[in-house]
């Protein structure tokens, strides 16, 4: 797929750094970057990351569901982050790579929220106030989230909803609970906001992009955050 698209120039940009993203769009292109669903794909070799950051991989989920070396998944016994695991993710901030804590258990990711120095996701997570359910979060996390600077996507999927419910009002309902527990979006990343447009196109109805923090409560310590999360979160 990397050499598909590096072939293919016209229609696409491989994106390295946030700017890329903006490129795309002043010239009419594509901006795709790479994820990895779960940290199994670096097996105990975190010298793979470098790879795969290589290869245009701009964020890894720690965990799919199941547990790994790294930490607990959200469907299996979660006995949180570990050592190994601290040091894929002091990795991960060291290449500019996002960490994501969709999949994974919440214990794992109370960890991992709790050492973080870059801003941290979940790309698509919903609020287990609204829907009591493995894949979904409390409300602690969308705050500890919200805390690094990070962003919270909401899924549209109906079992992520409700009982298997897509409907709009639904989906509204659970935007509008993140945004009155975080604030509403401060200063949305370029890059983020055009990967998540792509993928609500290709994949889920629509996705919420909310940068952490009341303005009159943590804008100065997620502006902090942010000039030290590297060239991946600068502004374009």
């Amino acid at each position: 797929m990397r050499r598909w698209l590096l072939d293919r120039p016209e229609d696409y940009v491989l994106i390295q750094q946030a700017s890329d993203v903006a490129l795309a769009s002043e010239t009419g292109r594509l901006a795709v970057a790479f994820d990895i669903k779960g940290a199994k794909a670096i097996g105990d070799q975190i010298s793979l990351l470098e790879n795969y950051r290589a290869l245009a991989v701009r964020w890894m989920l720690l965990a799919y569901n199941r547990s790994n070396r790294v930490g607990g998944g959200c469907q299996d016994e979660d006995m949180g982050l570990t050592p190994f695991g601290r040091d894929v993710v002091q990795e991960m901030e060291r290449l500019d790579m996002l960490v994501c804590l969709s999949h994974t258990g919440h214990r794992t990711a109370r960890d991992v929220l709790a050492m973080a120095q870059r801003p941290v996701i979940f790309s698509h997570s919903n609020p287990a106030t609204l829907r009591p359910y493995p894949r979904n979060i409390p409300d602690e996390l969308i705050r500890a989230c919200a805390e690094t600077g990070g962003v919270v996507g909401i899924s549209g999927i109906g079992a992520f909803l409700g009982d298997n419910d897509s409907r709009s009002e639904i989906y509204a309902r659970h935007i509008d609970h993140v945004v009155k527990l975080v604030g509403a979006p401060m200063y949305p990343s370029p890059w983020i906001m055009s990967l998540t447009s792509r993928i609500s196109t290709l994949a889920w109805p629509a996705w919420l992009i909310c940068w952490g923090g009341r303005p009159t409560q943590l804008a100065e310590r997620n502006g902090a955050r942010r000039a030290r999360a590297g060239p991946l979160w600068a502004a374009a």
